[in-house]
């Protein structure tokens, strides 16, 4: 127990740093934003909270690219580690989950007199459900996510991961350019992002990143440090 918190203490002290070079980017953005939809300039724009959640990007790359290293060499074991990032993840998709919800009721009821925004709440029409339903949708999407990057960024020293990578980089245009398979790959996105039924998501998304987390720890239990 007391190694993850060890852990999580590196990792809120590392993740506070990025947090707050994004908040002082994002609120650069707002004060632009502001200057510009006074001036009928600009009139759209992205929704600051779904900007601020690039963080999560973040901390599913920068946890097994060097969290893992810092945390193996003050002691912690890899399963220590394992399971501090999974609360980790845990706890931030809970959190922006949270704030993309919030914000959206301050986008709606203020910030719609000086511009409109694109949200992701909107976007996948996720806004016409209830608070509990919006939350659920976010965060499995967003566990989901970091899920898979914590998996390509633990495996890139591995032969098999590089593999992975070479898989990925050829499929992706591949299946893009194919009718058939590009036909398949947005009714599979469908499924997951625009799905009205939130059991069928969060049975998709749990089997999904079950799958993405149990493959990372399978890397990360062979990494070097």
């Amino acid at each position: 127990m007391s190694e993850n918190i060890q852990f999580l203490k590196i990792n809120m002290k590392v993740m506070k740093t990025i947090l707050y070079v994004l908040l002082i980017v994002i609120g650069i953005n707002i004060i632009i934003d502001l200057i510009l939809g006074n001036t009928d300039i600009g009139n759209k724009g992205v929704s600051y909270a779904n900007s601020l959640s690039v963080f999560l990007i973040i901390i599913a790359i920068v946890n097994p690219v060097y969290i893992f290293k810092r945390s193996i060499h003050l002691g912690a074991t890899r399963k220590d580690y394992y399971l501090g990032a999974l609360l980790s993840y845990i706890f931030y998709a809970a959190v922006f989950s949270v704030l993309n919800i919030f914000w959206l009721v301050v986008e709606n009821h203020y910030l719609i007199e000086f511009m409109e925004y694109f949200n992701i709440l909107i976007i996948f029409e996720w806004d016409r459900y209830g608070i509990v339903e919006m939350f659920t949708y976010q965060f499995f999407a967003y566990l989901l996510l970091m899920s898979l990057l914590n998996l390509l960024f633990s495996a890139y020293r591995s032969i098999i991961g590089i593999g992975i990578y070479i898989v990925l980089v050829a499929g992706i245009p591949v299946s893009l350019s194919i009718g058939s398979l590009r036909h398949k790959v947005a009714e599979g996105l469908t499924l997951l992002l625009f799905n009205p039924s939130l059991i069928t998501v969060v049975l998709i998304s749990s089997i999904g990143l079950i799958l993405f987390f149990a493959a990372g720890w399978w890397f990360t239990k062979r990494r070097e440090v």
